[in-house]
């Protein structure tokens, strides 16, 4: 899910709909399931996602949410990506 969302997210024009959704149905798989990195990749995909369709304040707080979790988990790779 993640990964259509991702791929809905990149259209030419993008369908920031469907990528919400299907970000959000991963999102919520992710927390279920206790996968902390899928769900740190979500928020991301979500923040990026808002910015891109112009809405900054939830932008801002999805990537603030990613980056705190990338931080928690020691991933510095995503977290400088962040």
């Amino acid at each position: 899910m993640h990964l259509i969302g991702g791929i809905d997210a990149r259209r030419d024009p993008p369908n920031a709909a469907e990528a919400e959704d299907y970000y959000r149905r991963a999102l919520e798989l992710a927390k279920e399931l206790g996968m902390r990195p899928l769900a740190a990749h979500c928020y991301l995909g979500l923040g990026r996602l808002s910015k891109h369709s112009g809405e900054p304040g939830k932008s801002g707080t999805h990537i603030e949410t990613a980056a705190a979790m990338y931080r928690d988990m020691n991933m510095k790779l995503w977290l400088d990506r962040t």
